[in-house]
């Protein structure tokens, strides 16, 4: 009998500290190279960041909880006493070293480094070891997935992570336009075209970058006036392409040398 409360015993142990394990706050997502992404509304920069995520179904305080970027010094950056995340809730760290209110007192590595998370005592929450980044593409872990951590097309900052990620930087093909930037005394008809037929191009026209929820090109264009049309390429298995942007200007009279600037309209 006592054999058996023993081994009971052990059990429940074990399964309620894995149970505690899991309802826990983890790294879900970083960006180590924001050149365009997602403006901090504070400073008006584009700055780098960590996300955290509670996976749990209870508000947790991280009141002075510590990221680092180095094992070695596991408080080098002390996270703001009044800070707690909601359950299933997110929060954003700034990593542009300025150490300021959610600012942390460290860059991340474009060349790939590992980020630490540690409680108030000291006990390691989470870690995440990233391999080099690229400008403005996101890394972080799969939504629902513990461990399996990708390349993603679009940050997602303060949102549940994409269902799909990329395991490698391999970048769709640029797309490509039929008509080349410039002035032009009557109207555009213009054509975008990718590598290949599986590839899909979707376009905007008031500024902002293209994503899946853009337009997707399917017919040409027709440019009756001044536009400015930015566009990039998705292919299967593969990280979007780089954005391309181009101006046509229709029965624009200037004397001057004109330059043509596109800006996301949340931007401004």
């Amino acid at each position: 009998m006592r054999q058996k409360l023993i081994i009971f015993v052990i059990f429940h142990l074990l399964f309620f500290a894995h149970t505690e394990s899991k309802a826990q706050i983890v790294i879900n997502e970083i960006l180590a190279s924001n050149t365009s992404t997602n403006l901090n509304e504070q400073n008006k920069q584009f700055g780098d960041w960590i996300e955290l995520y509670n996976d749990s179904d209870k508000e947790i305080s991280i009141a002075k909880w510590y990221l680092s970027d180095t094992k070695k010094n596991p408080t080098k950056w002390e996270i703001p006493f009044y800070i707690s995340i909601a359950p299933k809730g997110f929060q954003l760290f700034w990593a542009d070293n300025t150490n300021t209110t959610n600012h942390t007192n460290f860059r991340l590595n474009i060349e790939g480094e590992t980020i630490y998370l540690f409680n108030k005592d000291l006990v390691l929450v989470d870690s995440l070891n990233y391999p080099p980044q690229v400008p403005d593409i996101a890394y972080g872990r799969i939504n629902d997935s513990e461990s399996q951590f990708v390349y993603f097309d679009e940050a997602t900052p303060m949102k549940e992570n994409p269902l799909f990620g990329n395991k490698t930087v391999i970048f769709s093909e640029e797309p490509q336009f039929s008509e080349q930037a410039g002035f032009y005394e009557n109207s555009v008809k213009l054509e975008l075209s990718g590598a290949s037929d599986t590839e899909k191009i979707y376009y905007t026209l008031d500024g902002s970058k293209p994503t899946k929820a853009s337009n997707h090109y399917s017919q040409p264009i027709d440019i009756n006036k001044t536009t400015t049309i930015r566009a990039r390429t998705y292919a299967e298995n593969k990280l979007a392409s780089k954005v391309i942007t181009q101006s046509y200007l229709i029965k624009e009279s200037v004397s001057l040398p004109v330059v043509s600037l596109a800006i996301d309209p949340s931007y401004l």
